[in-house]
This record gives structure tokens, sequence and C-alpha cells, in this order.
């Protein structure tokens, strides 16, 4: 049976709370520099996420990661490996733009995490794409599939890589009516 998001103790997200819709250190008043909102400008304040920052997303991701199986030649979408990092950021970019919380799962208010595996071949097709553990509900599920799905074809892959085939794991994270992929 697949396990709800937040039933096991590594996979709990952080209690949070909404903020006052200003951002902290903004003034009402429009400070010097800052616009006609009184709100900081994006070259001023990298932008925030809602409740949870970019770190807390990518630890919830790290966490509950499947462990590789035995010849399991895939990557995680966050490696550190020099030679993906590129690609991999072009990638994670190209998928969520295509991810959307559905509008079904937000108003019944699911929440969760996903791990997928899929493949990219060398001319840049998907091969394979499998869950490897459920987010506990079907339409989360789905829709993290079909973002995948809807983003292919993918770049071609290098030719200094060696490979026909580049397999993936990632993190699909549904929070509070935004997705993220990891």
């Amino acid at each position: 049976m697949p396990r709800k998001f937040g039933e096991s103790e590594e996979l709990k997200l952080p209690k949070t709370s909404p903020g006052t819709g200003i951002p902290e250190g903004a003034e009402q008043g429009g400070e010097k520099g800052t616009g006609k909102t009184g709100l900081p400008s994006r070259h001023q304040e990298t932008e925030r996420l809602p409740f949870l920052s970019q770190n807390d997303i990518d630890e919830l991701a790290r966490k509950g990661m499947p462990k590789k199986q035995p010849g399991d030649d895939s990557v995680t979408l966050d490696t550190d490996e020099f030679k993906f990092m590129s690609y991999n950021r072009w990638l994670k970019i190209k998928i969520e733009s295509m991810l959307k919380y559905p509008d079904l799962a937000a108003v019944s208010g699911y929440q969760g995490t996903l791990y997928i595996k899929f493949d990219i071949n060398k001319d840049g097709t998907l091969g394979g794409l499998e869950i490897l553990q459920s987010s506990g509900y079907k339409i989360l599920d789905d829709e993290a599939l079909r973002s995948i799905r809807a983003s292919a074809p993918f770049q071609p892959l290098p030719d200094d890589w060696k490979i026909d085939r580049y397999s993936i794991r990632a993190a699909v994270i549904f929070y509070l009516g935004a997705g993220y992929v990891r």
C-alpha cells in the first residue's frame, strides 16, 4: 500500500505559517529604492518560495530518495557530478515549466512527494519512465508523469558523455499549490 506523505518520520514537512504578505524587511510606505509597492525588487532580494525555503525543498527531496538497486546506473537530478550539472539544470527548468499543481488536488489539500526514474535516449527522446515511490495520491503521481512526457523531446545527450541512455532519479514535490522537481 502506498505511503501517504508525512507518515514517515524522515519526510515530515516543517511546520510553517503564512506570513503577512509583505516580505521580511519591506516597509509599507514605499521605501527609497523599493519601487512603487514598497516591496524589494528582484535585484535587491532573491525570490522566496511560499512557506518553504529552497533548502527545505532540496532537503525533503534528498531524504526520501529510494536507494539505488544493484546495477542501477541512474543519477539524481541534483547530482554534483560536474559533467551532468548544466544538462540537469536545463532539464529541471524544462520539466518544472510543464508541471502544474492539479486544481482538484489543491482544493482537496493533497500534498506529497513522489520519486521517479526516467531515461533519456541519446537522441533526446524519452525512454523508460517509472514511479519508484508514490506520493500516495494518484492525481499527483499522474501529473508528475504527464509533465515529464510533455517535456520530451529533450536535448540530445552530449557526444563526450559516450552513453546511449541517461537514467535520472528525481523527486517531484507538490506542496501548497506548487510543484518542484529535484
